[in-house]
Order: structure tokens, then sequence, then C-alpha cells
């Protein structure tokens, strides 16, 4: 000590930060940290005086992490231990005693800090039995309760984070039942619900906890069929999350009263669980499979005319629907809706190759065409499809169709455009062929074969590998029988009465196979790579 009575302590906080390891080392050491130099000025003081700045709530933070009880008595941090956040901090940090210096300082036990109470924020189970003892409102609902909070993801992240031994999936579901059995056995309201009105069993159907906990919601009498503000059950959201041991549970257990959980429970958009895990990306195929043997309606539609099928085709779940075209699933179009299946697929501009697939599929299953826009076959060429999608909607009776544009595409010179026109637009030699071959023409073909200048000279002006083919097949006059088909098949249209008009006809058999393309040989051909998307684009604009 000096002549002022400074103490080593009382000099080196003069330094502020530039001594702060001989601060901390002469505190280890025993040094008044209180004491006062004849100026009356303790070492805080003196830190003050050099320019360090008071910050109550790094002080409470640091007093609980290093639980000081003095520092959170202080009368500097008295306004900070008023807050929620303080005492939540407290709470999460588990230390009993500074829990309660901060009740007895004034602490709200049911403060809400950012949507959560004390009690929603504790995850040590001698804190939450503490702090249920205390009178923490057990029913207290924020946006939930705590009950429906303990079943949360995030709290099942804070189990996870808070405890320095790893706690492994069967511990965590004994240590989160162990909460939960504390909060019933204080009057948790079992059938209480957020303000999503979603209770403690729909959340645990799709929280990050095992079946176990599950089990025990249902052992302890919750509602199975309860549903929350969109309608959904348990059973959806477990659908939902692609949970089997829990779909297995929920179909297998009743209600108190022995009611059955009901597979086909619409939700508020009159989904059932087999639409939403029709629906869901990732192809869902045992959750189907087990609503499927489990009675589910295969063909309930929702609001929005969707059934399974429609679902599973529009998310390329092949796998869910190969399960509900093997249990017998309507393929047919919604007539009221003007939609099918392959509707819902191909009328986009350019259907991808998981849409092309798909549809491939159901076409193999005997899915009808209605309402898939005229214009398919020139998209899928123009799209690259592997012809295969497009030999298979020729051979369902998709007829040979001209586009009307409002001005010519790519230098070609007619604004009639047929599937052949746009395979030589794209120059792809082997589609057109196949075109011509099967007789898959239109009356604006006619013009092409018989040798038009304007479209020679166009193929010529770009350089076009079809060019050859083309003089080729022009080289000769068209045959009349050709002729005479063309014509024919022109005649009896292009829309969706065209196959019943040719079955009416008096035309032979084997003619009549001829216009609907049914017999026609599938090929193996080369897909068009050049410019299809650019024609696609011009198409959108002009078409």
């Amino acid at each position: 000590m000096d002549f002022f009575r400074d103490t080593p302590l009382s000099l080196a906080a003069t330094h502020r930060a530039d001594l702060w390891e001989v601060v901390q080392l002469l505190i280890a050491s025993g040094s008044d940290i209180n004491h006062r130099n004849t100026s009356g000025m303790s070492p805080l003081w003196v830190l003050l005086d050099h320019g360090a700045e008071l910050d109550a709530d790094c002080a409470v933070t640091q007093a609980l992490r290093s639980k000081n009880t003095k520092t959170l008595c202080g009368e500097e941090t008295r306004a900070e231990i008023a807050t929620p956040e303080t005492f939540i901090q407290a709470v999460k940090i588990g230390d009993l005693e500074v829990i309660q210096t901060l009740l007895d300082a004034g602490a709200d036990i049911d403060g809400v800090h950012e949507d959560k109470t004390p009690l929603m924020s504790a995850v040590h189970i001698n804190v939450i039995d503490f702090l249920l003892s205390k009178g923490a409102d057990v029913n207290f609902k924020t946006f939930n309760t705590p009950l429906i909070n303990a079943l949360t993801r995030d709290y099942y992240n804070d189990i996870k984070s808070t405890f320095h031994t790893k706690l492994n999936l069967n511990e965590i579901d004994q240590y989160i039942l162990h909460v939960i059995d504390l909060f019933l056995k204080n009057g948790a309201d079992l059938e209480d619900y957020n303000e999503h009105g979603i209770t403690a069993l729909i959340e645990s159907a799709q929280s990050s906890f095992g079946v176990e906990v599950l089990k025990y919601l249902l052992d302890k009498g919750a509602d199975i069929n309860q549903k929350d503000c969109l309608g959904l059950t348990a059973l959806h959201r477990a659908a939902e999350s692609h949970k089997l041991d829990f779909l297995e549970v929920l179909l297998k257990r009743g209600a108190p009263v022995n009611l059955k959980t009901n597979v086909n429970a619409d939700d508020f958009y009159g989904d059932t669980p087999l639409s939403l895990a029709s629906a869901r990306y990732g192809d869902l195929w045992e959750v189907v499979q087990l609503l499927i043997a489990s009675g589910s309606d295969i063909n309930h539609r929702n609001t929005s005319g969707m059934s399974p099928v429609w679902l599973a085709a529009e998310n390329y779940n092949l796998k869910c629907l190969e399960l509900l075209i093997d249990a017998k699933a309507d393929l047919g179009p919604n007539y009221q809706q003007k939609k099918s299946a392959l509707s819902i697929l191909l009328n986009e501009l350019s259907p991808s190759k998981e849409k092309q697939r798909t549809a491939s599929m159901l076409l193999e299953h005997g899915a009808g065409v209605e309402f898939v826009k005229r214009d398919i076959i020139h998209r899928l060429i123009a799209a690259g499809s592997d012809s295969t999608l497009i030999q298979r909607l020729i051979k369902t009776g998709f007829c040979p169709t001209d586009i009307l544009l409002k001005s010519t595409i790519f230098g070609w010179p007619m604004t009639s455009v047929s599937p052949l026109a746009v395979s030589l637009i794209l120059d792809s030699v082997d589609l057109a062929s196949f075109f011509i071959d099967n007789w898959y023409l239109t009356k604006s073909d006619i013009s092409i074969l018989s040798r038009n200048k304007k479209i020679i000279n166009c193929s010529r002006l770009r350089e076009t590998k079809a060019l050859p083919y083309l003089k080729e097949v022009s080289r000769k006059p068209m045959r009349l029988e050709l002729l005479s088909f063309i014509t024919v098949s022109s005649a009896l249209g292009s829309d969706r009465g065209r196959r019943q008009r040719i079955l009416n006809s008096k035309l032979p058999v084997l003619f009549q196979d001829k216009l609907l393309f049914s017999k026609l040989e599938v090929k193996v051909l080369e897909a068009v790579s050049r410019r299809g998307m650019l024609f696609l684009h011009e198409f959108k604009l002009i078409g």
C-alpha cells in the first residue's frame, strides 16, 4: 500500500485492459476488491474514473455464469434482475441457488421472454421440479403451452446441447418422458393446444422424439383424432413426416372409448393422410403402402380435386404411383375440372424429363390423354424427348395437328406448323422419317412433301442435315393413297371426338387402325438436340 493507500489492485486498475492479467492474479490472490484509498476510491471507481463503462447486463450475465450471488444482489444490477430475460438465463444454466436468489429479488416466475416462460426454457429436471414447486403455471400459454413446447424440435435440440455427456436417442426419449410426466402430474392439460390448434399428441407426431413418446401420450388418454386449425390429425402429421412406426401405432391404437383412427379424416384442404404422403417429395412409398393396406380411399379428391394418383404424379413419386395403380386407383380424367394426371404433367410449355418419365408410366397403365393440350407433340419434340413418350401418345390416338402461329418461326415459310414441320425445323431426321413412314401427317405437310421451294431454300440456308432427306422424300409425286389418307384424317378432326368418329365409320378395320395409329411400332429414335428451348421460347411468344 502506498502513501495514498492505493493497493496493487487499485494501481493495476488504472491501466484498464493493459494489465487485466495482473488484475485477475491479484483478485485470485485475495486482494480486497472493495478497498478504498485516501480519496475514497475503490478499484471499480478507479476503472470508471479512467473511462470504463458499467454494463449491468454484462455484469448480470457474467454473474449468472459464475454463479456469483453477490453481484446479483447488488444495487446496480437490481433492474436487470427484474427482467424475464435474466431469470430465463438462470433457468437455462440450471443453478437452483441462483434461481432462488433471483426469485427473492423479485423475478417473475412466469415472466415471458421471446414467447417463452422460464418453465418452457427449463431443461434440467431438478429446475423444472423446483419451478413447479414454486408455483410456475404449467398451463401458461404464449404461442405454446409448456407441455407442447417440450415436444418441439427446438426443445429436443436444447436437450441435446445442454448436457456435457451426450445422450443417445433412447436416453433423450426417456428424459422427455420424465419431463412430460412432471408436467402431467402437476396439472398440465393434455388436450390444450397452441395458436395453430396443435395438441401435444399432434406435435409429438411431427417431432424429433421417438415413438415411445407418442405411445405414452396415447396411454395417458390423448385424443387420437383431434384436429389442428388446418384439420390435420396426428395421423396426417405422421404421414407427412414419413414416420412409419408412428403410423403403425396410430392405426392400431384407439381412443379411450375404442374409437379407431380415421384414416380418411379430411384436413382443411380436403387432404387425407394418403393424399399428403402421395404428394410429399421423396417417394414415401412405405407410408403409402401402409395407408393403402389400412383402407385409405385411394380415389379421394381434396378440395382442389387432386387425387392421390394426381398428387404422386405431380411430384414424380413413381413408386407411390405404382402402388396406387396396383391398388386399382382411377387413372381417368376429371371432366368437371377438365384435368387429368397427364394434363397436369404435360400441359406446361416444356415438360421436364421427370414429368416425361412419369407420364410414360401412366400411359403404360392405360391413363387417358383427355385434356392434354393438342400441341403436346410439338412441345415434346422441342423439349428433347427421347421420342418414346411421343410414340406412346400417338398410339393412344393423339392425332397429327397443325398449330397456327401469328408469324413465321426460325425462317420457316409457313405459319401452319405440324409435328413433321417441327422435326424439320429442329433438324431431326429420325423423327421426320418416323412421321412420314407412319403417315402421321396433316394437310400442311402436303406442301412439305411436294418439293416446296421455299421450304427447300429455308433448309439450305440453315444448313440442316435434314435437307438431303427432305429432297429425297419430295423428289417423287405423292402417292394417291397417302394423299387420300391425309385428306380423310384431316376431315375426322383432332378433337376428343375423333376416336369415336373413326370407330363409328364404315371404313375397313385396317384403315381405322391406321387412322388411330394404334398398331404403331415404338422405336428408339434420336432426340432433338438443336435449339429446342429457343424454339419453345419463340413458340410461346408467337403461338
